[in-house]
């Protein structure tokens, strides 16, 4: 699987919630390359944007990237990397306490 076809396939499962999944248009290539926006009706973690950096399968982040992701974190953003499906929709429940984006995780 190519970094694209994970980013088609998360787009495809937050838009069908609702979400808005967003490329990110930060001047910095170390910030992370997503956005995501939860929908109105998620009721906890309401509004909060979240960031991720997508790799494809078996790549990892740069170091400036990871240290991208951790400025977010420390200013309490939620950011990660992710480069396989399950476990980012994993990360995303765990945020937005969604249970609709464990419909499809195996």
């Amino acid at each position: 699987m190519r970094e694209i076809d994970l980013e088609l396939k998360l787009k495809k499962t937050l838009n069908q919630y609702g979400y808005a999944f967003k490329k990110s248009e930060v001047m910095s290539k170390d910030f992370p390359d997503r956005m995501i926006l939860p929908p109105p009706v998620v009721k906890s973690n309401k509004g909060v944007v979240a960031f991720i950096e997508l790799k494809k399968p078996g790549e990892e982040p740069r170091d400036k990237q990871l240290l991208e992701i951790e400025r977010l974190r420390r200013r309490n953003i939620p950011a990660t990397w992710g480069d396989d499906y399950e476990t980012i929709m994993l990360w995303m429940w765990q945020l937005y306490n969604d249970a609709r984006l464990l419909a499809d995780v195996e």
